[in-house]
Order: C-alpha cells, then sequence, then structure tokens
C-alpha cells in the first residue's frame, strides 16, 4: 500500500504542477499581449490550483498594480478631456477603462 500510496500523490503532484504551469503560461502570455485582466483571471486559476507557490501571488499583485496604474493614466486622461470639452473622447476612455479594468 505504501507503494501505491506513493504513486498517487506523485501522479497528483505532477498533475497539480502541469495544470498551474499550463495556467501560468496563458497568463503570462496575456500579460506580454497587453490582457491584463485576462492574466489575473488565469493566475487566480493558477492560484486555485496551488495555493502554496506564493510566485502566483506576486504575479497577481504585480499584474494587478501595473493595471491600475495604466487605469489611473486613463482616468486622469479622461477627465482631462472632459474639462476641456471632448465629452466623446472621454466617454470613449471611460469605456475602455470599464472593459480592461477589473472589479
Amino acid at each position: 500500500l505504501k507503494a501505491r500510496s506513493e504513486r498517487s500523490i506523485a501522479s497528483i503532484e505532477n498533475l497539480i504542477s502541469t495544470q498551474k504551469d499550463r495556467l501560468m503560461g496563458r497568463a503570462r502570455s496575456s500579460l506580454n499581449s497587453g490582457k491584463a485582466k485576462e492574466a489575473i483571471h488565469f493566475a487566480e486559476e493558477a492560484r486555485k490550483v496551488d495555493p502554496f507557490d506564493y510566485s502566483i501571488a506576486n504575479f497577481i499583485e504585480q499584474s494587478k498594480q501595473d493595471l491600475e496604474g495604466r487605469m489611473r493614466n486613463l482616468y486622469m486622461q479622461s477627465t482631462i478631456e472632459e474639462r476641456f470639452g471632448n465629452v466623446e473622447l472621454s466617454k470613449n476612455l471611460w469605456k475602455e477603462i470599464i472593459q480592461k479594468d477589473i472589479p
């Protein structure tokens, strides 16, 4: 029974590692292509698979900070455009913020 249990544990660890690597690969490729919201989603799924891997938590935190900075810039730009009377451009920037930001 001990040998069978060790094989089962190794199989489960391999499955966890494979799923985590696949999801983190998708997260990194999404982040590289500028889709931070999607990258965070994939990284959150990877964290559900392996909650003890702190590199995933660091990736999520760094991605969130990066996204927050970009959304802050869009917000500032939208506010400036609205003050100068470019309401349509401001609306488009807000739509982009709503589409790309996370709740």
